[in-house]
C-alpha cells in the first residue's frame, strides 16, 4: 500500500517556523498500532491521519508515543493539505475527531478553526512546579488535562529553564502552559507549552492550549480578537476569538515537503 503524505508548518507562513505536522491521506482507516508506528516514524509532535467520509473527514492525531484527543496545529496542517495538495474545493471543511466535530474555514490568507473552549479552574500550586519551570508561578489553573500557569512577565516566559524530569513527574495528564501578557505591542499574550508525557518536551505552537489561554485572558485583554505568540525556538502566532462555548483559532500554514509512504 502507498499513501501520500505532506509535511506542513502550521501557525506560520515561513518554512521551518511554526509547528511542523505530518499529514497522511488514508484510503481506509488503519489499525491503531499501524497509525502509531507511522507517527513514530515521522517523529513529529503530531501526525494527522485524514480519511474522506463523503460530507466530512475523519481526523486522528498521534504523537510519537500516543493518540491525542485534540490538536490545533495538525488540524490546520490537514486542512492546508486538503485545500492546496488534494484539490478540495469547498471553503469549509468539517472534521470528525475525538475532540468532536471541528470546522476549518478559509479566512483570507489564514485558516480559522472552530474548537471547543477549555474552562479554567483556579487550583493550588502543585509541589515542585517552581523547580520544574525555573520560574515562580503568578496564578495556577487546571485547564482540562493541562495546567495553565501565569508568570510575572514576558521575560519570565522567554527565559524559563524547564527541568523535564521534574515536569514529567507532576500530576498533570497532558502538559503545562506558561503564559503572561506580552511586552510586544503586536501581541497580547506570550506563552510556551511542555508535554513530556506525550513525547513532546516543548511544543512549538500549540493550538489546543489556546482554547484555555483565550478564556483565561478574555476579560483582562478585552479585545474581540486576541493575538498570542508562542515563544518556542521556532515560534509562531495564533489569533483567538471566543464565540460562546467555542474558540476560533486563526493561523497560516505552508507546505515544506511531500512524498509517498510505503506500508
Amino acid at each position: 500500500m502507498t499513501l501520500p503524505y505532506y509535511l506542513i508548518d502550521a501557525f506560520t507562513d515561513t518554512a521551518f517556523k511554526g509547528n511542523p505536522a505530518a499529514v497522511v491521506i488514508l484510503e481506509e482507516m488503519l489499525a491503531d498500532d499501524e497509525l502509531q508506528a507511522i507517527a513514530r516514524e515521522f517523529n513529529q509532535a503530531e501526525t494527522a491521519f485524514v480519511l474522506n467520509k463523503g460530507d466530512h473527514f475523519h481526523l486522528r492525531w498521534f504523537s510519537p508515543v500516543r493518540e491525542a484527543e485534540l490538536c490545533g496545529h495538525a488540524t490546520i496542517a490537514a486542512a492546508h493539505a486538503l485545500w492546496h495538495c488534494q484539490g478540495h474545493d469547498s471553503d469549509s471543511i468539517e472534521f470528525e475527531s475525538l475532540g468532536g466535530r471541528l470546522i476549518a474555514q478559509k479566512n483570507n490568507d489564514e485558516i480559522t478553526l472552530d474548537f471547543p473552549k477549555t474552562d479554567n479552574q483556579m487550583c493550588m500550586t502543585p509541589p515542585g512546579i517552581a523547580e520544574a519551570l525555573g520560574v515562580m508561578p503568578f496564578g495556577v489553573c487546571k485547564a482540562d488535562k493541562d495546567l495553565l500557569i501565569e508568570v510575572g512577565s514576558a521575560d519570565s516566559v522567554r527565559e524559563a529553564k524547564v527541568n523535564m524530569q521534574v515536569l514529567a513527574q507532576l500530576p498533570v495528564e497532558r502538559g503545562v502552559i506558561i503564559c503572561a501578557e506580552h511586552d510586544d505591542p503586536d501581541y497580547d499574550i506570550i506563552c510556551r507549552f511542555f508535554a513530556p508525557k506525550y513525547g513532546i518536551p516543548e511544543d512549538h505552537v500549540t493550538g489546543s492550549a489556546h482554547c484555555a489561554i483565550a478564556p483565561y485572558f478574555e476579560k483582562r485583554i478585552n479585545k474581540e480578537v486576541m493575538r498570542s505568540y508562542q515563544a518556542s525556538s521556532r515560534g509562531g502566532s495564533v489569533s483567538m476569538q471566543i464565540k460562546d462555548d467555542r474558540v476560533h483559532l486563526g493561523g497560516k500554514a505552508c507546505l515544506v515537503a511531500e512524498g509517498i509512504l510505503h506500508i
